[in-house]
């Protein structure tokens, strides 16, 4: 993860005002239910105009983005506090950290990945979570180089596809609380690398 200190002016802008703007939406989501939260009352909250949220954010769903880049913060700084290579175990850790940062959040977030769930098309499935997207890519790489997955298929295409079976279970969870996300989380991790770790079979003719 790039540290802000180490971006151009305008990124570190960007940054901060998305920092602000995150702020300001959590406390109001504490205080009022999620559908009755506007982006005005957001951006006079963080102190920002409309266009600098929509620069930023497409909507009240978008600010999901925030969320997903302080959780992969937090999931790196356990990774390089383990110093963790094996891939089975970079994964669990991402997954406990994802099941963590999703149990411990507030209405309002869930209410977020709600509604970004159900807007969202094939073509952007990722777009809220690029840094965790990196994330899973880099550790499948990492995988395949040390020969822990087997299968030869691009690290982007399988950290992506990693990424999809994990996000799909903590959008299940949102749902349906009721389940256990740490045992979804690592059910799903499982999933992923029984057909990871397989080498595929080639073509008969």
């Amino acid at each position: 993860m790039t540290d802000v200190q180490t971006l151009d002016g305008r990124n570190q802008r960007r940054v901060r005002n998305a920092e602000r703007i995150y702020d300001a939406a959590m406390d109001l989501f504490q205080k009022r239910p999620y559908g009755d939260v506007s982006v005005e009352s957001i951006c006079r909250a963080a102190g920002v105009g409309r266009a600098t949220f929509f620069r930023i954010f497409d909507g009240k769903a978008g600010l999901l983005k925030e969320f997903n880049r302080r959780m992969v913060i937090d999931i790196e700084e356990r990774l390089d506090l383990t110093g963790e290579k094996n891939v089975r175990t970079v994964l669990t850790i991402i997954g406990v950290g994802i099941a963590d940062a999703w149990s411990q959040s507030t209405p309002g977030a869930t209410e977020m990945m709600i509604e970004f769930s159900q807007s969202v098309s094939l073509a952007n499935m990722h777009a809220a979570h690029p840094e965790l997207l990196a994330l899973f890519v880099q550790t499948v790489r990492e995988g395949q180089n040390a020969g822990d997955i087997k299968h030869d298929f691009p690290p982007e295409l399988l950290g992506s596809l990693a990424l999809f079976q994990i996000s799909a279970a903590a959008t299940f969870w949102v749902v349906e609380p009721g389940h256990d996300l740490h045992q979804l989380m690592k059910a799903a991790v499982e999933n992923f690398l029984n057909g990871a770790q397989t080498k595929p079979r080639a073509a008969s003719n």
